[in-house]
């Protein structure tokens, strides 16, 4: 592509991953036959419906906090895999100094997580964590002298 001086050009280009090289051509044959841009309005149309399951009235807010409630809601998804673990992180640049990801699923902040999904309608996303920790926390891995006791928290000055 030539671009001339003060100009600008778009460029698509896509990765296509797979555990063959047949998978990885069928993969390439597909978007090339959609299109690029036919891919990305799907994508574009699939989250915004995603996101127009919403519970909750947003009206009563600023449409810019509004706009990123709902960023942040997508954000959040990007961190849920297909078969419910809530990554911890998708940052990848702390492989340079510890040599590891932060690519971990934590039952603590993935219960945090699920709580808002749930409580913005998305039950669902709740529902895939929950089913994903019953599969992988081993039945086993708590006895009576090592659970932890709930404690109900206040905030100051909340009664």
């Amino acid at each position: 592509m030539e671009i001339p001086p003060h100009g600008y050009g778009i460029v698509h280009y896509w990765i296509a991953c797979g555990t063959h090289l047949n998978e990885v051509t069928v993969l390439d044959a597909q978007v090339k036959d959609t299109g690029v841009e036919q891919m990305l309005l799907e994508v574009e149309n699939y989250w915004s419906a995603w996101l127009n399951r919403l519970k909750l009235d947003l009206n009563i807010l600023p449409r810019e906090v509004a706009r990123l409630f709902k960023r942040s809601l997508l954000i959040m998804r990007t961190h849920v895999d297909n078969h419910g673990g809530f990554l911890a992180s998708l940052d990848s640049d702390i492989m340079e100094i510890h040599k590891d990801t932060y690519s971990y699923v934590w039952p603590r902040d993935g219960s945090m997580a699920a709580l808002a999904f749930t409580s913005a309608g998305f039950t669902d996303v709740a529902a895939m964590f929950f089913g994903f920790c019953s599969k992988v926390i081993a039945k086993t891995a708590f006895s009576a002298t090592n659970t932890c006791q709930m404690v109900h928290l206040e905030a100051p000055g909340m009664r």
